[in-house]
C-alpha cells in the first residue's frame, strides 16, 4: 500500500438497499461509514465483514478505529450494537438526535435484554454537532446537516490534501422543519461517496410519493374540512408523520387535532422517555367517535376498517432525492470521482453515469462499486 492512497470497500448496501456499511482507509486509520441491517422475509442480513478481515487492511475488528453513523434509519444503524461489541475500542460518532432516534429504533426492534444492552452501548457515544471539526491522527473530519431526517449528517474527511464527502441519505428539501442538506458554497470535493437510491431510475420524480408531498396533501384536505387517516404500520413512520405534521402546522399557523391510536402512541412514549420531545398541544393520546371534524388520525387500521368520512393515505412514501436532483447535486460539487452506493435496481440500463458523460462541464468519473471489492480512490 502506498502511504497516501485512499481505499474504499462496500461491506453491504452497495448496489442494493439495506445493511449499508462502507469501509474507508485513510493513512493508518480504519473507518466504517454506517453499520445497518436488513430484514428479508423474517431473516436478518448484516454487513459482511469477511472480505474486510481477509484483506490487507485488517485481521481483527479490534483494529477498527472510528465509526461514523449518518442517520438513524435501521438500514444504516441497525447493526451498530453488535459492531460495538465486536470492536469496543472503536470511537463512534453521530449527532445527538441520531443517537436518540437510534436508541428508539434499537429498543423497538429488540428483546428486553437486547434493548438494555443497546442502551448501555449507546450511552458511551459522545454526540457531535454540525460544523464541528475533529482532528484525528491521520485526517480531519467535519459534519454537515444532511436534511434527510432529524439528526442526519454528511461527513467530510480531509486527508493528504484531498476532500472525501460521505453523504449518507440526504434531502435537498425536508418535511421536518429543516432546511435540507447544507454544504459551503465554496466546498471543493475530490471524492464523493454518495447514497444514490435513484441513480439507476431516470423515471424517479420527486413530486410523486414523497413525504413533503404527503404532508401538503394532508393539509389541503384538512383546509377543505376533510378528516384524514394516515396508515403507519412501522413505529418509525409514526414519528416521521407526526413530527412532519406538527412542524407544518406550526409554520403555517393552521393547527388541527391529531389523534394517535394506541400502537402509534407507544412509539411516541418511547421517544419522550429518551428526552426527544415529540408531542404538541394539538396531539392526543386516544381517539373518540365524537371528535369534531376535520382532524388527523395516525394508526394501523386496514383500508376496510377506516370510516367513510376519512381520506385514507397509506405509508408508501420516500424521503430520498429523485434522479434529476441527484444529477444536480453531483454537478454542483463536480468531484473528480463519485462512488454511488445504496442504489435501488434500475431499468432500461440507463443511469446517471450515461447522463454525466454527455455533460462537457462535468469532470466526474462515476463508479458503481460492488460489495467486497477494494477501490483505490
Amino acid at each position: 500500500m502506498r502511504q497516501k492512497d485512499i481505499y474504499f470497500m462496500p461491506l453491504g448496501g452497495a448496489q442494493s438497499v439495506g445493511r449499508s456499511c462502507y469501509y474507508l482507509r485513510l493513512g493508518q486509520s480504519n473507518i466504517l461509514l454506517d453499520c445497518g441491517l436488513q430484514r428479508i422475509n423474517g431473516a436478518t442480513c448484516s454487513p459482511d465483514f469477511r472480505s474486510l478481515l481477509t484483506s490487507q487492511f485488517m485481521e481483527s475488528m479490534q483494529q477498527l478505529d472510528h465509526v461514523y453513523i449518518s442517520h438513524a434509519h435501521t438500514d444504516h444503524v441497525g447493526y451498530l450494537p453488535q459492531l460495538m461489541q465486536m470492536a469496543p475500542q472503536a470511537s463512534v460518532y453521530m449527532t445527538l438526535q441520531t443517537k436518540q432516534l437510534a436508541e428508539y429504533r434499537l429498543i423497538a426492534n429488540s428483546s428486553q435484554q437486547g434493548a438494555a444492552e443497546a442502551s448501555r452501548l449507546l450511552s458511551s457515544v459522545a454526540p457531535v454537532n454540525y460544523l464541528q471539526k475533529i482532528k484525528q491522527r491521520d485526517y480531519t473530519v467535519t459534519f454537515f446537516p444532511a436534511g434527510h431526517i432529524p439528526g442526519a449528517m454528511m461527513t467530510l474527511f480531509e486527508y493528504a490534501g484531498r476532500k472525501i464527502l460521505y453523504t449518507g441519505d440526504y434531502s435537498l428539501q425536508s418535511a421536518f422543519g429543516l432546511d435540507g442538506c447544507w454544504l459551503p458554497d465554496d466546498l471543493e470535493v475530490d471524492v464523493l461517496l454518495m447514497c444514490a437510491l435513484h441513480a439507476k431510475q431516470p423515471y424517479s420524480v420527486r413530486e410523486k410519493n414523497t413525504l413533503p408531498q404527503r404532508i401538503s396533501e394532508v393539509m389541503s384536505n384538512l383546509r377543505y374540512g376533510q378528516s384524514v387517516y394516515l396508515q403507519a404500520f412501522d413505529p418509525g413512520r409514526v414519528l416521521e408523520l407526526l413530527m412532519a405534521l406538527n412542524r407544518e402546522m406550526e409554520q403555517s399557523g393552521q393547527v388541527f387535532p391529531i389523534y394517535l391510536e394506541p400502537k402509534a402512541m407507544d412509539a411516541v412514549h418511547i421517544m419522550e422517555s429518551l428526552q426527544l420531545p415529540v408531542l404538541r398541544q394539538n396531539n392526543y393520546s386516544s381517539f373518540y367517535d365524537g371528535a369534531a371534524h376535520p382532524h388527523v388520525v395516525i394508526g394501523s387500521k386496514r383500508k376496510e376498517q377506516v370510516g367513510w368520512r376519512y381520506r385514507l393515505f397509506d405509508n408508501a412514501y420516500t424521503l430520498h432525492e429523485d434522479y434529476g436532483e441527484m444529477l444536480d447535486f453531483i454537478r454542483r460539487l463536480n468531484p473528480r470521482q463519485a462512488y454511488l452506493v445504496h442504489c435501488a435496481e434500475g431499468c432500461y440500463g440507463y443511469t446517471v453515469e450515461q447522463e454525466l458523460m454527455r455533460d462537457a462541464q462535468c469532470r466526474t468519473q462515476v463508479v458503481f462499486p460492488e460489495e467486497g471489492d477494494i477501490y483505490t480512490i
